[in-house]
This record gives structure tokens, C-alpha cells and sequence, in this order.
């Protein structure tokens, strides 16, 4: 929409919840508790559409429906690959200078 500030503000946002989103969805995990895996999943998976992140929202959605099956371990298993495409996204919007 043209507003370059607003664009960076909702990016730096997004790069400083994420890594608590990472976190929470792992101690979810790890605790067994499928429900709150899937929370988490989701919020992650739509503050990547926010930003458009779109490989790490197919993650975050890939993850999301394994919780929502109960299928833990599959979520457990997306998480370095979902660690891997926040560090790409974070380095690449660092590397352009947005943030």
C-alpha cells in the first residue's frame, strides 16, 4: 500500500514474536499437548501470511494439521525446517535493509 514505515514496523514485529512462537510451539510439543501445538502453529502460520512468508506459512500449516491430528511427532519433525525459514526470512529482509 505504499507505507514503506508501517511495512517495516509489522516486519520488525514479526521477526521478534516468531522466535516465541518457535519456542512455544516446541515446549508444546515436547509436553504432548497437541492442542497447544496447534495454536501456536497457526498463530505462526498467520503472521507469515502477514509478511508474506510463504514457504514458512506451509510449514506453519503442514505443522498446524499434524497437531490437529494428533500426529506429534510429523509436527515435531517440521521444526528445524521451520527454524531454517525464519533464519532465510530474517537474514534476507536484514540483508535488504528493511529492518
Amino acid at each position: 500500500m505504499g507505507d514503506q514505515e508501517r511495512a517495516r514496523k509489522i516486519l520488525t514485529r514479526f521477526l521478534n514474536d516468531a522466535p516465541r512462537h518457535l519456542r512455544n510451539l516446541k515446549y508444546y510439543l515436547e509436553a504432548g499437548d497437541a492442542q497447544g501445538a496447534r495454536l501456536q502453529a497457526h498463530a505462526l502460520k498467520e503472521a507469515a501470511a502477514a509478511v508474506s512468508a510463504e514457504a514458512l506459512r506451509r510449514l506453519c500449516l503442514e505443522a498446524q494439521e499434524a497437531a490437529a491430528a494428533g500426529e506429534l511427532s510429523r509436527a515435531f519433525a517440521l521444526l528445524p525446517r521451520l527454524e531454517e525459514q525464519f533464519e532465510l526470512l530474517k537474514t534476507t529482509v536484514q540483508d535488504s535493509g528493511w529492518v
